[in-house]
């Protein structure tokens, strides 16, 4: 039963924030986007997927990081009447996947689009990974890292700036590493 009520009202609050809703839709259409003007070519395919994966760590990421932290003191005030930790996160994992899987999709539609309309014949096409219900899987389990990865700073985070703060520090280390 909350588990339900937090969702729905995660959901409406969502609805509610137009601006939200335009900055979420418009990060996986612009860097999928600079990832087809840059890296469509002869044999980029792993140039592509990496980082489409980069893209999905990013997403949940920059999707979760302020969450907890932010809502804290509504958090401890819920608990006191009831609220129940199980539900709560639950209800986090279950927003943020429903959201990520839309981000995803598009995403993934853009670099499909930049395939279709590119010059460059693929020759890895028949590899398990670049069929495209595959690659939706993969960077959804990317992204939930991300997102598991931002829920847990966004815990131990004392406030939103010290959060986003730290989105680069959780970041750079994955590019410059991989």
């Amino acid at each position: 039963l909350q588990l339900g009520e937090l969702l729905g009202r995660s959901c409406t609050l969502l609805r509610r924030d137009r601006g939200l809703i335009r900055i979420l839709v418009a990060q996986p259409l612009i860097l999928g986007g600079l990832v087809c003007l840059t890296q469509f070519g002869a044999e980029r395919d792993g140039a592509i997927l990496f980082f489409a994966a980069v893209i999905a760590i990013w997403l949940g990421l920059n999707n979760a990081v302020r969450e907890l932290v932010k809502e804290r003191a509504i958090y401890v005030r819920e608990q006191h009447a009831g609220l129940r930790s199980v539900p709560y996160f639950l209800s986090k994992g279950a927003y943020f996947s429903l959201l990520g899987a839309v981000q995803l999709t598009l995403l993934l539609v853009i670099l499909q689009a930049g395939r279709i309309f590119s010059y460059a014949t693929f020759t890895a096409n028949d590899l398990p990974i670049t069929n495209l219900p595959w690659q939706f899987f993969v960077l959804m389990l990317v992204y939930q890292g991300g997102l598991a990865l931002g829920l847990g700073i966004s815990a131990l985070a004392r406030g939103e700036a010290q959060a986003i703060g730290a989105l680069p520090f959780l970041v750079m280390p994955q590019l410059l590493l991989s």
